[in-house]
């Protein structure tokens, strides 16, 4: 298989991912409720990072939601560095890797560092602490 067969295929799956993630999150808006967008996204489409009301249970559920995603986009970034031969890493790599691998960067440290700053919070609060309405 030739280098632009496999550079044509990877641009495919990754615009696959793309759109199915954005019309999954198109459904998730439209049905919150369902069985199924809890399961892929929680209850928040997302981890929660207001930290003024958070009780300390949900400071922990959201902290490790936020070290999960930066550990995925982590090891997704792992993945598109030791698997040249599938990515096109390296040398003249095509800009849509360049661009997929900033936008990795950029996302395993927002989620890594954030997840550390409410785990922070989590070890710092008490357990009796009521947020403000």
């Amino acid at each position: 298989v030739s280098q632009e067969n496999r550079m044509n295929l990877v641009h495919f799956l990754c615009t696959a991912l793309i759109v199915t993630y954005s019309l999954l999150l198109v459904l998730a808006s439209r049905y919150p409720n369902a069985r199924w967008v809890y399961w892929l996204f929680g209850y928040s489409i997302g981890p929660r990072c207001d930290v003024k009301y958070l009780t300390k249970s949900q400071l922990g559920s959201s902290s490790w939601r936020f070290l999960a995603w930066g550990g995925l986009c982590l090891v997704a970034l792992v993945a598109l560095v030791k698997l040249p031969q599938f990515t096109g890493w390296g040398p003249g790599a095509p800009a849509f890797t360049v661009l997929l691998f900033l936008v990795l960067v950029i996302l395993c440290g927002m989620g890594l560092v954030g997840g550390l700053y409410l785990f922070a919070w989590y070890l710092l609060r008490s357990p009796k602490y009521v947020p403000p309405i």
